[in-house]
Order: C-alpha cells, then structure tokens, then sequence
C-alpha cells in the first residue's frame, strides 16, 4: 500500500510490524526515526514505549547429519 509519510497513522505501522519479519521491523523504526531527525515529521508516530518488543526466532545448529548431507552434495 502506498501511503503519503504525513497521512500514515499509527494503526497503519502497527499492521506493518505485525504482518513484517524482524528485518522490516527494524527498517521501519529506522525509516520513522530518519524521518523525525530529518524534520519530515514533526513527532514520531510510535512512541519508543508503545512499540512491540522484537522477538527472534530460537536458532540451532545443524547436525552432524546434515552436515554431512551438505557436504557430500
């Protein structure tokens, strides 16, 4: 959806991280703080306390296996 930066409210950048992975989510927050340093926006639209807490999904190793199955391709 495009959307003009001075008509985007904060329900449409909650849809956003919430639909987003953590990378989008990251760049979001990047693009909103830009904004407000570079004074295209004059407050931000998220509060730093109101937005979601980035969660990571758990990370392993691979196993012996599936090394082994990688190498031997």
């Amino acid at each position: 959806m495009k959307l003009p930066l001075l008509r985007t409210h904060a329900e449409d950048i909650f849809n956003a991280l919430n639909r987003g992975a953590v990378s989008t989510n990251t760049y979001l927050l990047r693009f909103q703080n830009f904004a407000v340093d570079c004074g295209w926006l004059p407050k931000p639209i998220l509060l730093k306390k109101r937005l979601p807490k980035v969660r990571h999904k758990p990370k392993r190793g691979i196993s012996k296996e599936e090394h082994a199955s990688i190498m031997d391709a």
